[in-house]
């Protein structure tokens, strides 16, 4: 009875608001599709023919209604409905909506592109346009083997010896138990005890308190721009042949402004800094460019590795990734309701140094993929740091995104919400009884080698298109879309994730113990993450 009513009310939203506008689009719009596909747009002809018909709700006894996918399940009795005389008749309203719904699926997985589009352009538009004459150097840049049996015989060599290690430890690791539990899951990880903070660092923290104590934060920001490389950045981006202090400082009052979401108004009131409102406001519209930002970031960041690199001699190789929801009101034109956070406003994806320095932020939709956004950012973040591993949440992490950083060349190592219930691949069929220990955590069906060798070469061109940014890395990963997992690269690549993650699911190595004030790290604690070492991430700071 639920069930019915919402098909009406989501048929009657549709016929009385939506349509009008949804079908005039259909008719200025070109779509374009794969063999595979070719119903969907069948379909959309139909929609196309009968668009200005009001009379019936019923298709005409002649027409050919083509089926697809949208059509089935409980939808089949509801589109396709028996009258008098045990005719089938097809409601034109439900008929019109599945095929939306299809068409959206399709269009999200690019399998359906729209002709002249930029964000839902033709795939192969996408991807690396030189591939096959430069074949040999986009490889050696990815730093792979041409000969896919090579490559698959390193990754086969690491997961085997990762699970015979894994085996082999089993026994000693009292955080880890392997068991038959039906629908909990095989695997069962007991959450880390919290450890006191090192009592030198809490006496480093009360000196510099009693000695330097609380340093405005736009006393921290004029240090940094001045100590860093961001005065020839400003002139360059600014088409300025010097930058003088008046306007230096105008900059920096504006960058605080909008950095602590303090407003120009209220800086400008502030204090007796001689700049008024205006001037302020004529600053930041004239040369707060994004770009000037975003470089004036990376300065600041890179001239904090080389400082670290003079006084310690190496830089970290590790970066945190997560999102942030700030609230926003309904009239910014960026603003979108979230569901996880049930609220209004913008989610920022920021990858994070272990020493908390950001190296990244971009805007992302509330419903985008943090995958996207987490090898973007690593891949794309423009610092001088050599991203080699980065920790995510359970959100930031896929099938596809373990076989994607592989071939990128850096680890993907998350915490996994639902780790009980992951399983581990077999190298080969009838090897699970050499892992006694793992066994009812293991799948009864091998990993497909043969797969991963057809597929070696396409995989290689996705991975090369999102490292040289021939589009950009959401648009790219379209192709691997739920809707489109018959996809054979889609398949190879979920394929090539088993031999190269499972090590990162379940630890060998003795873990590091969350320290105190983690309660993330203590209650969740599933695998080694910057939220173990004291790099938090958390929501609202």
């Amino acid at each position: 009875m639920i069930q019915q009513r919402w098909h009406s009310s989501y048929q009657q939203a549709y016929s009385r608001h939506y349509r009008q506008g949804l079908i005039r689009l259909l008719q200025v719009l070109e779509f374009r599709c794969e063999n595979s596909h070719q119903p969907v747009l069948e379909t959309l002809a139909v929609v196309r023919r009968h668009a200005a018909e009001t009379a019936s709700p019923y298709y005409p006894d002649g027409e050919t209604v083509p089926w697809h996918r949208g059509l089935s399940g409980p939808w089949e009795q509801l589109v396709f409905r028996t009258a008098q005389g045990g005719r089938k008749r097809v409601v034109r309203s439900l008929y019109e909506l599945r095929t939306l719904d299809a068409l959206c699926d399709q269009l999200n997985c690019k399998g359906v592109w729209v002709v002249g589009a930029e964000e839902f352009r033709n795939p192969d538009e996408d991807l690396q346009p030189d591939f096959a004459e430069r074949r040999t150097e986009h490889y050696a840049a990815l730093a792979k083997p041409l000969d896919a049996t090579e490559f698959i015989a390193a990754i086969r060599a690491e997961h085997e010896t990762e699970l015979g290690a894994l085996e082999d430890a089993l026994p000693s690791l009292d955080f880890l138990e392997i068991a038959p539990r039906g629908k909990d899951g095989a695997i069962k990880l007991t959450p880390l005890d919290a450890v006191a903070e090192p009592q030198n660092l809490t006496l480093l923290k009360q000196v510099i308190v009693q000695r330097w104590g609380m340093v405005p934060l736009i006393d921290a920001l004029k240090e940094a721009v001045l100590r860093s490389n961001c005065r020839s950045t400003i002139a360059s981006l600014t088409d300025k042949d010097a930058v003088d202090e008046d306007f230096l400082h105008r900059l920096l009052l504006c960058l605080y402004a909008y950095g602590t979401n303090t407003g120009v108004r209220a800086v400008a009131d502030a204090g007796a800094h001689g700049h008024s409102e205006k001037q302020l406001y004529y600053a930041a519209h004239r040369y707060l460019t994004p770009e000037l930002v975003q470089a004036l970031a990376i300065d600041v960041a890179n001239a904090t590795f080389r400082v670290r690199q003079r006084i310690w001699g190496g830089g970290s190789t590790a970066v945190a990734s997560d999102s942030t929801h700030f609230g926003a009101w309904d009239q910014n034109v960026f603003t979108e309701w979230h569901s996880r956070y049930r609220s209004r406003g913008v989610l920022i994806y920021w990858h994070v140094e272990r020493k908390s320095v950001v190296i990244h932020s971009q805007l992302i939709h509330c419903t985008a993929s943090e995958v996207a956004a987490m090898i973007d950012g690593a891949m794309h973040h423009g610092s001088d740091m050599d991203v080699r591993s980065n920790y995510v949440d359970t959100h930031g992490q896929s099938l596809i995104g373990f076989g994607l950083t592989r071939l990128l060349g850096f680890d993907l190592l998350p915490r996994i919400k639902r780790i009980n219930h992951l399983r581990l691949y077999p190298p080969a069929r009838g090897w699970i009884a050499r892992y006694p220990g793992l066994a009812p955590a293991i799948m009864n069906r091998a990993i497909d080698w043969d797969l991963i060798a057809r597929e070696y070469d396409h995989m290689i061109k996705y991975a090369i298109s999102i490292k040289n940014k021939t589009a950009s890395t959401a648009a790219i990963m379209r192709r691997f879309h739920s809707a489109n997992a018959m996809n054979d690269t889609f398949q190879a690549m979920q394929e090539a994730r088993p031999g190269a993650a499972h090590h990162l699911r379940l630890p060998v190595p003795a873990r590091p113990r969350a320290p105190a004030g983690d309660q993330l790290g203590a209650e969740r604690g599933r695998v080694v993450e910057l939220r173990q070492l004291g790099d938090l991430l958390r929501q609202g700071r």
